[in-house]
């Protein structure tokens, strides 16, 4: 693993949105494994039904992902969606174990809320499972 400093972060929107999907569906996994009263719901979810809904929910709004790379290998992302009544949201979040302590998360949190006040969003918002 390289240094903090040598990882490549990249941020744009639906065109990096299909980038996700192999840590989305991770996450995903761990979620369907830990889950008490969901698993059923993460067991019959999977990436396609969940970009379309961010991307549905951001079609009158705006939508913002950010990646981060160790090389070529993507280790983290951040989805965050600020919707048609100007509400801002981190949809989804995940850095990979070994990435954990290099501020990744934070630096993803960081920018995603200064990407909500950029637009002087209403309510910002942050779901966890």
């Amino acid at each position: 693993m390289r240094s903090k400093n040598d990882i490549r972060l990249l941020e744009g929107n639906t065109e990096l949105l299909n980038e996700v999907k192999p840590l989305w569906e991770k996450l995903n996994s761990y979620h369907s494994e830990k889950s008490i009263h969901f698993k059923d719901k993460y067991l019959s979810f999977n990436f396609e039904q969940r970009a379309l809904g961010l991307c549905e929910k951001a079609k009158d709004g705006k939508l913002m992902v950010y990646l981060a790379f160790d090389y070529d290998k993507l280790i983290g992302y951040c989805i965050s969606t600020i919707d048609n009544k100007n509400l801002g949201e981190i949809e989804s979040l995940y850095v990979e174990d070994e990435y954990r302590g290099c501020n990744i998360g934070g630096y993803f949190m960081k920018k995603s809320l200064q990407w909500m006040e950029n637009y002087e969003v209403k309510e910002k918002r942050i779901g966890v499972a």
